[in-house]
């Protein structure tokens, strides 16, 4: 064991985070001051390790002790982005529900977003839970009309225009009607 994680650079947090042994990583955090933080030599920390492992308790401890959740690793990838390719919903909700709206938004080197890369994956109730994340945080009116598909393509401000006028056309015709 002790040879493992001097050739792999992994410290004793990340082995326990890997596996999901929370009271043993709690254990030498407490008592031997691990760094519960560290990255190994991917940039990964033990919060990545267990929101991808999909070990919800892990993630909390380590949120708890106020892991940095927005570390980005040599991929570009969060925590979240490592749940979200996993299909690990409850990982994602415990993140989702400590982070912010900009993590939700974070890209990876690759230009992925969390839920781009469940969606890729093909977890579907993650990449909706992740989409109706962001559209919860989104506090702007446009963000909220706009979200979807048709955004990224382009057509949403025209269905708006479409819409607008419609409503328009209704309200003059009911209005001469009277």
């Amino acid at each position: 064991f002790v040879i493992f994680i001097l050739t792999s650079s992994l410290q004793a947090v990340h082995v326990a985070a890997q596996y999901g042994q929370t009271a043993f990583l709690n254990h030498i955090v407490a008592k031997y001051q691990a760094d519960f933080d560290a990255p190994d030599n991917e940039g990964r920390s033990p919060l990545h390790w267990a929101a991808y492992k999909g070990f919800t308790d892990t993630v909390r401890l380590l949120l708890f002790r106020d892991a940095c959740q927005g570390r980005q690793d040599k991929e570009g990838c969060t925590p979240l982005h490592w749940a979200a390719i996993r299909g690990n919903v409850e990982a994602c909700t415990v993140l989702v529900h400590a982070g912010t709206k900009q993590e939700l938004m974070v890209k990876d080197n690759a230009g992925f977003t969390p839920v781009q890369l469940a969606s890729d994956k093909g977890h579907r109730h993650v990449a909706g839970f992740l989409s109706n994340a962001q559209w919860a945080h989104s506090n702007h009116w446009v963000d909220r009309l706009c979200c979807g598909k048709m955004a990224d393509i382009g057509y949403a401000p025209i269905l708006f225009s479409i819409i607008i006028i419609l409503l328009v056309l209704f309200t003059n015709t009911v209005l001469a009607g009277e």
